[in-house]
């Protein structure tokens, strides 16, 4: 007989897909903006397309795949409102630590 991806499958490649690309798109309207081109509104832009599209991905997974991938939404959500009061960034300082995507540990 003919073999089909199970649905959940299915959804969870869609959603990397789109995590993915619109990972690269503003890793693209970043780096335009650090090299001066569009100045603070294409920074922005690119922060608010980050956010739309990996807050469908997580949404689109906890709909079609398990529940619990809104507690990730929210977490990732909880996370990006106190770092925008705190500057405070876990994933930042772990990445830096890592030395992980051009990040650098932040001096004491």
């Amino acid at each position: 007989g003919r073999r089909t991806i199970p649905r959940a499958f299915a959804v969870v490649v869609l959603a990397l897909l789109l995590s993915g690309l619109a990972q690269a798109a503003c890793f693209a309207l970043y780096i335009a903006a650090a090299r001066g081109a569009g100045g603070a509104q294409l920074l922005w832009s690119a922060t608010v397309l980050e956010g739309v599209i990996g807050t469908m991905a997580t949404v689109a997974l906890g709909y079609w795949v398990h529940p619990a991938w809104f507690l990730f939404t929210a977490f990732v959500g909880f996370n990006l409102l106190q770092s925008s009061f705190t500057g405070f960034c876990l994933p930042e300082r772990v990445f830096g630590r890592l030395r992980l995507f051009g990040c650098q540990p932040k001096k004491a």
